[in-house]
């Protein structure tokens, strides 16, 4: 991954076949120090999308029964080299973010709850059309 020189830096680089692996060894990295606490944890962003170029950095959302359940998540992700960022100014979310320069961003929101569903429905929308993929990609 390209090391960034400022907090301000974003680099867009072009998609990295390692990423859905990566993703799922730290899924299960995840899923083993949280035990049953999260119900589930799905690959988001754009590096979850094939061909699209993206930041690299990991994004996922996990689920929980209720927010309330992200307390007890924080020393064991914090063990996993995350950082609680508290809500990261959305209301019901839990933000954590892990690596210098960052690697990872997980977002904790109540299963099925608006922020999971229009997450996985827009990854989902841009899996599924690759000319709006492509077309996402060029913005950035």
């Amino acid at each position: 991954m390209p090391k960034l020189d400022s907090k301000r830096d974003v680099v867009v680089v072009q998609y990295d076949a390692g990423w859905p692996q990566e993703f799922a060894s730290e899924k299960a990295r995840i899923e083993a120090a949280l035990g049953g606490i999260v119900i589930a944890i799905e690959h988001a962003g754009s590096t979850a999308v094939p061909g699209l170029a993206a930041k690299p950095i990991i994004d996922m959302v996990a689920g929980v029964r209720q927010l309330a359940d992200c307390e007890r998540c924080v020393a064991p992700l914090e063990a996993l080299g995350y950082e609680d960022r508290g809500d990261g100014g959305m209301p019901d979310h839990r933000f954590f973010r892990k690596g210098q320069p960052r690697t990872h961003h997980l977002h904790m929101v109540e299963h099925e709850s608006a922020f999971w569903r229009e997450h996985i429905a827009f990854r989902d929308l841009l899996r599924a059309s690759p000319d709006l993929a492509l077309r996402y990609g060029a913005l950035k």
